[in-house]
């Protein structure tokens, strides 16, 4: 046999050699492994203190340090400026009032006022709008009998009837407002 073809042997049945020892090795530690004793776990109950129980008042203290927050927080804000006239019992610091609670009562007589100053702008605003009306039809009928074609805007008063309408609009917004701060 040549060394090569030795050396080539001996890399083979040296590793199946350890591994058929080994394999061996342990089925005879299987086989002659002492059995294993199964005892019952005794359980030792624990000791207990008994007490009779009975109801009596206690005075408890606590020491404690902290900063005490509210749960709820709110912040009132005038959606008007007024004259306070009345403030609840319930507006106080730290307080409690019901939804829709009147809390504040202001003077309503500038907010009275204010209503009658824009009626008397939405009257004025409704004569404004009926004139330029009338001022309109005269033009237009001018232009009908004077002149030819199509009027332009400026002669039939468009821009000038088209502006009245939007501050009649713009007076009863105003109006509107002056009702709802009163």
């Amino acid at each position: 046999m040549t060394p090569a073809l030795r050396h080539r042997g001996a890399k083979l049945i040296v590793p199946l050699l350890l591994l058929i020892v080994g394999v061996a090795g342990a089925m005879v530690m299987v086989r002659t492994r002492p059995k294993a004793e199964t005892r019952r776990r005794e359980v030792v109950p624990p000791l207990v203190r008994v007490l009779t129980v009975r109801k009596e008042d206690v005075r408890l203290f606590v020491h404690s340090q902290g900063t005490v927050v509210p749960r709820t927080q709110t912040t009132l804000v005038s959606e008007v400026d007024g004259l306070v006239l009345e403030v609840s019992d319930s507006f106080v610091s730290g307080g409690f009032f019901d939804p829709g609670q009147e809390l504040l009562r202001l003077d309503p007589t500038d907010f009275e006022l204010a209503v009658v100053r824009a009626r008397s702008s939405v009257a004025q605003a409704e004569v404004r709008v009926a004139l330029e009306e009338a001022e309109a039809e005269v033009a237009l009928r001018e232009w009908k009998d004077l002149g030819e074609g199509t009027p332009a805007p400026l002669v039939t008063r468009g821009p000038q009837l088209q502006q009245a309408r939007a501050s009649l609009e713009a007076a009863r917004a105003s109006l509107k407002q002056a009702e709802v701060d009163l």
